[in-house]
C-alpha cells in the first residue's frame, strides 16, 4: 500500500483500463474488498471519478459485490450516494450498484440525504436515473434529510429546476408539495 492505504487496484479504478483492473484482480482478489486509511475500497474511488467507466465499475462489483454496501466512514455515503451524485450519472451503473445492493436506496447518509437527495441535486438531472430511482424505492420522496428537507425541496433550490424531473416526483407523491421544510 501507498501512505494512504491505497493498492495499485484503488489507483487502477480511477482509469478506463478495464483489463488492467482485471489484471489486478486476478492477481490479487482480496485487494478488491482491501481498504485505505479512509475506509474505502476500490469500487469507492472508482464511482467518486468525474467520468465513470462501466467495464471498470462491473469488474470491481462482479470481484466483490459486498463494496457496494460499504458505508464511507467520513460521511455515511454509500458508492450509489456518491455515483447518484453528479449531473449524468451512468443509468447502467447505477442499476449495477442497486442490483449489488438494493438496500442503499433507503440509506441515508450521516446528513440524511438518500440517494434521492443526491440525484435531484443539481442542475442538470438525468431524468432515466431519477425514474430509476422513483421507481425502486418511490418512499424515497417524502423522507426529510436532517435539514428537514425533501429531495422535491432540493430540486426546487437549484437554479435550474427541471420541470420534467419535479412532474416526476409529484406523479409519485403529489403530497411532498404540502410538506414544509423544517429550517
Amino acid at each position: 500500500p501507498d501512505a494512504e492505504g491505497a493498492l495499485p487496484l484503488h489507483w487502477a479504478s480511477l482509469g478506463t483500463d478495464a483489463n488492467i483492473v482485471e489484471f489486478l484482480i486476478d492477481k490479487y482478489p482480496s485487494a478488491a474488498g482491501t481498504m485505505d486509511n479512509s475506509g474505502y475500497v476500490p469500487l469507492h474511488w472508482a464511482v467518486n471519478k468525474d467520468t465513470p467507466y462501466l467495464p471498470v465499475y462491473q469488474r470491481l462489483i462482479k470481484a466483490y459485490p459486498q463494496g457496494a454496501s460499504i458505508v464511507s466512514p467520513k460521511n455515511g455515503t454509500l458508492p450509489l450516494h456518491w455515483c447518484v451524485n453528479r449531473s449524468e450519472p451512468d443509468v447502467r451503473l447505477v442499476k449495477e450498484l442497486i442490483m449489488a445492493h438494493s438496500a442503499a436506496l433507503r440509506t441515508p447518509c450521516v446528513d440524511g440525504w438518500l440517494p434521492l437527495h443526491y440525484c435531484v441535486n443539481h442542475d442538470i438531472i438525468s431524468l432515466e436515473v431519477l425514474k430509476l430511482l422513483l421507481s425502486r424505492y418511490p418512499k424515497a420522496t417524502m423522507c426529510k434529510n436532517e435539514e428537514g428537507q425533501l429531495p422535491v425541496h432540493r430540486l426546487l433550490d437549484r437554479n435550474h429546476c427541471s420541470k420534467k424531473a419535479l412532474k416526476m416526483i409529484i406523479d409519485v407523491s403529489p403530497e411532498c408539495l404540502m410538506s414544509p421544510d423544517n429550517e
